[in-house]
């Protein structure tokens, strides 16, 4: 019996290095020749579509808007307005997925120009029924408050292999006496016929958990949701809570086990580093990718001075390592923000970032990587 459990020990370890050797020898070889800038505008998202068409979301001005790329996201067709030209909103922050059934659902804050007022901070939606060649009347999904102290912020959204559809936000607005902030979450079961009550999913008393990506871990079957978190050391530190769809004892504390920093050991940031606005997805052969915004080794402390990062993980979205960067020669007084990731195919990654203060033009820019190792 004794010589089994050690057997079976010996396996899960061999396993294990197996696993982790496979992400350390991996890496992303960022072609400096592909970058490139798109359009105009900021918070840029690509998606693959069910066609092996790619789809790109952004917003400009007031406006959020939509692209197709046939080719692999070398070019871009024309913009299509969404929504917005609202005298009394900032539509922005755009995120898009495809809903099992083809639809494509696209969500973006609506955000008060005139604070105070009787407009409230917005989460909303609209769908397309014809890959984005024209979009439904948008809708609300959630109501904010009227100040920017108390607003809801940066939706993301996520279809469970049941079919349900969450979309989660940044949200103040339960803390109208405090600088608090929380990771709410809101679901359809009905293709977003209804819309259930609003769920905390994560809090961390008098810090603010903020911008978060959700992913599906088939695997696991557990949600792992990237998050920014100033209770780690610091200034922003991206987290990953991982949670399971049943929704059981939530919202998760900052004490909680299922919430876990991205980067430990030798990758650890110092506590005065800027490393806000997550993004992760899903990479062959059991890996996961993270980028975040940061300002290690910048000449300032704030997203005014941050450029894009990518770590490597495991298929858990762990142990992040293997720090590379997408877009080079960033200036000093520059940045490359509010930045995603897609997979293009087996072998290759596309970064994609707003630039500010560029000297080749601001607006959104794609780089495509390479997938190396094993």
């Amino acid at each position: 019996m004794l010589i089994k459990k050690f057997l079976l020990l010996i396996s899960f370890l061999s396993l294990f290095n197996l696993m982790y050797s496979q992400k350390e020898n991996c890496s992303i070889n960022w072609d400096q020749e592909t970058a490139k800038k798109v359009c105009d505008g900021v918070y840029g998202r690509i998606k693959k579509l069910n066609t092996g068409d790619f789809a790109l979301v952004y917003s400009k001005g007031n406006s959020v808007y939509f692209r197709k790329s046939k080719d692999k996201c070398i070019t871009w067709s024309d913009e299509v307005f969404v929504d917005g030209n609202n005298k009394n909103y900032n539509y922005t922050n755009s995120e898009l997925i495809q809903l099992s059934n083809g639809t494509l659902f696209y969500c973006w804050n609506g955000r008060v120009v005139n604070q105070g007022g009787n407009d409230n901070y917005l989460i909303m939606y609209s769908l397309s029924y014809d890959y984005g060649n024209s979009w439904e009347k948008s809708k609300i999904i959630y109501e904010g408050g009227n100040s920017f102290e108390n607003g809801c912020w940066e939706p993301c959204a996520l279809e469970l292999p049941n079919g349900t559809i969450q979309v989660y936000f940044a949200n103040e607005a339960p803390y109208i006496n405090s600088n608090e902030q929380e990771i709410t979450m809101i679901e359809s079961k009905d293709k977003c016929k209804t819309w259930n009550k609003p769920v905390t999913v994560s809090f961390r008393e008098k810090h603010r958990d903020g911008m978060p990506v959700a992913i599906y871990l088939k695997e696991s079957k557990t949600i792992a949701l990237a998050i920014e978190d100033n209770g780690i050391d610091g200034l922003f530190k991206p987290a990953v809570i991982s949670i399971k769809p049943d929704w059981t004892d939530l919202p998760i504390d900052g004490e909680r086990n299922e919430r876990e920093v991205c980067l430990k050991n030798e990758n650890k940031l110092k506590s005065d580093v800027y490393a806000g606005a997550p993004y992760i997805i899903k990479i062959p052969n059991n890996r996961t990718l993270l980028s975040f915004q940061s300002t290690e080794n910048r000449e300032g402390e704030n997203e005014k001075f941050a450029i894009m990062q990518v770590y490597i993980g495991d298929s858990n979205c762990h142990n992040f390592c293997n720090k590379t960067t997408p877009f080079e020669n960033i200036p000093k007084n520059g940045s490359a923000l509010w930045n995603s990731l897609c997979l293009i195919d087996n072998n290759t990654v596309i970064a994609v970032s707003s630039f500010s203060k560029n000297h080749n033009g601001d607006g959104v820019w794609t780089v495509r990587g390479n997938i190396g190792g094993k």
